[in-house]
């Protein structure tokens, strides 16, 4: 066994002196030859995990990988608060395997082709902006982000699978000190700053009494 390259033609010669355990040769030489053929294609994401947190403040700009494709779509679409919860709920395998976004024509913000400029078998990238339909920032929100993959029947039948990531844009942080006996605690701070967001009650934490050095008590995370 060894990496073989792809579209080359290999041959294997076996000795006529190869015995096998017992003594016996082969006898005279053998030789055969076959051709490989294309890597097999794939796009990815380069996003760590399912669910992805970035600043507000600035165009996040996300990059993918592809190999022998012939077209590379990708989507931006809202995601309302419902559908976050409902995708990072219980069986969210079976949730992701199946998930399409409800009523896509109003949630889609863009959907932008992305032409491969690399040949056969290299690996291309592409950076994708996180921007909105006009070329301006988003505002903060949930969005679900979408790229086609290889389709997974070689035939053509079937959908193509897609890859999705749920990403944040959010002009603040949390940070959650967790008790499972005594009260939770959550502090939230501006992701500029770093410092406490006076006067910005946290959702989530209603009625949460404040102190003045932006900690909130009585909250579940």
């Amino acid at each position: 066994n060894w990496t073989r390259e792809p579209d080359t033609t290999y041959t294997v010669t076996v000795g006529a002196d190869i015995a096998d355990y017992y003594g016996n040769t082969l006898g005279e030489e053998t030789v055969f030859r076959f051709t490989t053929g294309d890597h097999s294609p794939f796009t990815r994401v380069n996003l760590a995990d399912r669910f992805t947190h970035f600043s507000a403040s600035s165009t996040p700009v996300v990059n993918a990988y592809y190999r022998n494709m012939d077209e590379l779509t990708v989507d931006l679409y809202r995601l309302p608060m419902d559908e976050f919860e409902f995708l990072s709920g219980p069986n969210q395998w079976e949730v992701w395997e199946n998930y399409a976004v409800p009523d896509p024509d109003s949630s889609l913000i863009w959907s932008r082709p992305y032409l491969p400029d690399v040949g056969r078998n290299i690996v291309g990238e592409i950076h994708i902006e996180l921007d909105d339909a006009d070329k301006e920032p988003l505002p903060p929100g949930i969005y679900l982000l979408e790229m086609n993959s290889p389709p997974g029947n070689l035939d053509g039948g079937g959908p193509s699978p897609r890859q999705l990531h749920v990403i944040v844009l959010s002009d603040y942080n949390l940070v959650i000190k967790r008790s499972q006996q005594a009260d939770s605690l959550v502090w939230k701070t501006g992701l500029q700053t770093g410092q406490p967001a006076i006067g910005h009650p946290g959702e989530g934490c209603k009625g949460a009494p404040k102190h003045p050095s932006g900690q909130l008590d009585d909250a579940s995370p």
